[in-house]
């Protein structure tokens, strides 16, 4: 795109004014055609009233049409216009207000022609806006604004009453400025308006440029089935012209970006109807979360925190009183086995040698590398467990008495508050609510979450509730998205290692203490690529007319899942997860593809993401299907019948 630009620069070189035009120039419709905007006037409207109007689209091209006709030639403006449409007054005010906002809602720029216009006005040209449209210029200077363009004049059809159509608004051009048509070069797209006719005054004119029209990765065609689908496909094509074909684009701005865009309307709408009185973005994948509702809700900035509050934070002070080894087991991760020493460093043990020691002077025989089965845990294994707790003593009622400050401080006892989320199967709010009971507190917990599993769904009931469960049945669809959450959590992250317990800030403050991040760190900047064109998709969206993008985000990140390019394969199978019991990343990177392995026999060990791993090893389409197929028939044979299987 540089060189366009530079292309393009030398070509204005000698000419002191450079005029543009406006609509397909420097700015596209998120529309395939542009009378598809009246249709989205027509809802908008019908959003408002219980008296539906109907036709509007057809109405709204005739009454146009019979206002050119009576014009004999002239150019209209959208008062003529509008003064053709049957409506009473007060309507079609209405409704001309609607299409004025719409289009400078539904619009973007051509960023090669922007950049061009701002490098000519550094430059020192005087840069010159004509355009033939009927709408006034406070909307067209509000577009211009919109896309952050700086002008010297503005030449508007609908006020001159003539047209670059018929050459006349040119004409015009000339005269006000007092210039000759050789000081004056022009770029615009149609061949009549902006090439044929200021060449036939003498004025020199240029097609402008734009970026290669790019497919958007894991768009279908059939997604585009109606104006609000249309709309969102050319704002993301829009997108990775601007920014880029790269995985950062594609995962941020296409992906995520909408998944979140919907998750926190979602999200602000259960606030209203529920009444919470707080947010709470609980980290790490709150981070981005809260980012993005704090963009699209700035007014409730002072009424949402990011906090703390993850299994190892809510681990220590749940061993206080109770069932402490039942406990104990429920919160940590799940795995079939661990070693003791992961046990230890669970229940905050940092001196893993000094501790071990004491272990094996009362349990002899207890090596910190033997390996505990957590589902089928023995007897002497529970008195082990039991009396490391009681090693812990100190270190847990310390962490009890700060947690305890911690969640009155955020307002969990004595109000309504929403706990944002990506538990899968409500623990983490569990273990809150459990520890409050036995301290003799009620909690006003409300868990908003990605999904629910079974667990989640019996464990809290109606004490939360799941995004997707409320639009989606129960599918390989969502059990793909329960099995591979991590990937998209993992998106989501802050820039920091995970809490591992609750301090006092030189304040006086609570605040969590995170473990310095090992291999994680080594992703931070490429993570926070992606973090920023999620941002910049809320951002685009806000400044567009907004409607669900449910389908459209989940439907992609589900097919990007199941079939990814090699580009975000490579990305995303890279990231490293730093965990207690090992440091690896999503891939096995090392890992070479067998025949066998399609079946899903005899896997290599770290295979976070059978899909990517299939992906990263080239492996033929046919052992792709394969793949897939062996999984789609062990989800028939575990799960309810396929609900939805378009991905």
């Amino acid at each position: 795109m540089v060189n366009q630009i530079q292309n393009l620069l030398a070509s204005v070189t000698s000419y002191k004014y450079v005029s543009f035009d406006v609509f397909d120039t420097l700015i596209f419709r998120t529309f395939s055609h542009y009378s598809d905007l009246f249709e989205m006037v027509e809802s908008l409207y019908n959003k408002r009233h219980q008296n539906h109007i109907r036709c509007f689209k057809k109405e709204r091209i005739e009454a146009e049409r019979e206002a050119r006709h009576l014009a004999n030639g002239k150019e209209v403006t959208i008062n003529d216009i509008y003064n053709q449409l049957h409506y009473n007054n007060s309507i079609k005010k209405e409704l001309q207000n609607i299409e004025e906002l719409s289009e400078i809602d539904n619009c973007v720029s051509n960023k090669i022609m922007v950049d061009f216009l701002r490098e000519c006005k550094h430059e020192g040209k005087n840069i010159i806006i004509i355009t033939d449209m009927y709408l006034p210029r406070s909307i067209i200077a509000n577009i211009l604004e919109k896309i952050g363009v700086e002008y010297d004049a503005l030449f508007i059809s609908g006020e001159e009453r003539v047209t670059k159509r018929s050459g006349e608004l040119y004409k015009i051009v000339l005269k006000r400025l007092g210039i000759k048509p050789t000081e004056l070069i022009h770029f615009g797209d149609d061949a009549n308006n902006d090439i044929k006719q200021p060449k036939r005054l003498g004025i020199t004119a240029m097609e402008r440029a734009q970026d290669k029209i790019v497919p958007i990765p894991y768009w279908k065609e059939k997604d585009a089935k109606n104006i609000y689908s249309e709309h969102l496909c050319e704002l993301l094509r829009r997108g990775i012209q601007s920014y880029a074909d790269s995985p950062e684009v594609v995962l941020g701005y296409t992906i995520i970006g909408p998944i979140l865009w919907e998750f926190c309307q979602w999200v602000h709408q259960l606030r209203v109807s529920i009444g919470l009185d707080r947010l709470l973005f609980v980290a790490r994948e709150g981070w981005l979360i809260m980012e993005c509702y704090s963009k699209m809700f700035p007014e409730e900035r002072n009424t949402i925190e990011y906090v703390r509050l993850n299994k190892n934070i809510l681990r220590l002070p749940s061993l206080f009183n109770g069932d402490r080894v039942e406990k104990f087991i429920r919160s940590i991760p799940g795995r079939i086995t661990l070693e003791w020493r992961d046990i230890f460093k669970y229940l905050g043990v940092e001196d893993l040698k000094s501790f071990a020691s004491k272990i094996h002077k009362r349990y002899p025989n207890t090596n910190i590398h033997d390996r505990v089965k957590i589902k089928d845990i023995s007897f002497r294994e529970k008195k082990i467990i039991n009396f490391a707790i009681d090693l812990q003593k100190e270190t847990i009622e310390k962490q009890h008495k700060m947690l305890l400050s911690y969640l009155e401080v955020l307002g969990v006892t004595k109000q309504k508050v929403g706990l944002v989320n990506n538990s899968i199967n409500g623990s983490g709010q569990s273990l809150i609510e459990e520890y409050l009971k036995s301290e003799g507190k009620s909690s006003g917990i409300y868990g908003l979450q990605f999904i629910r599993s079974k667990k989640c769904i019996s464990l809290l009931q109606d004490r939360s509730v799941g995004w997707i469960n409320v639009h989606m049945k129960p599918s390989f669809a969502t059990n793909k998205f329960i099995s591979l959450s991590l990937i998209f959590e993992h998106l989501l992250f802050e820039p920091q290692g995970t809490a591992l317990r609750l301090d006092k800030g030189v304040d006086g403050k609570i605040i969590g203490i995170c473990e310095q991040p090992r291999k994680e760190v080594s992703d931070f900047d490429k993570i926070a690529s992606v973090q920023k064109y999620a941002l910049k998709f809320i951002e685009d969206y806000q400044s567009n007319i907004q409607h669900s993008t449910f389908n459209y985000g989940f439907k992609r990140l589900l097919r990007m899942l199941l079939n990814p390019r090699m580009e975000e394969a490579m990305f995303v199978g890279t990231i490293w997860d730093d965990d207690v019991e090992e440091d690896k990343q999503i891939l096995n990177m090392t890992a070479s593809f067998r025949k066998r392995n399609c079946l899903l026999k005899d896997l290599p060990t770290n295979i976070g993401w059978i899909e990517g791993w299939l992906e990263i090893n080239n492996v033929p389409k046919r052992y792709k299907i394969i793949a897939y197929l062996r999984q789609l028939i062990r989800y028939y044979r575990h799960h309810i019948p396929l609900v939805n299987n378009e991905y």
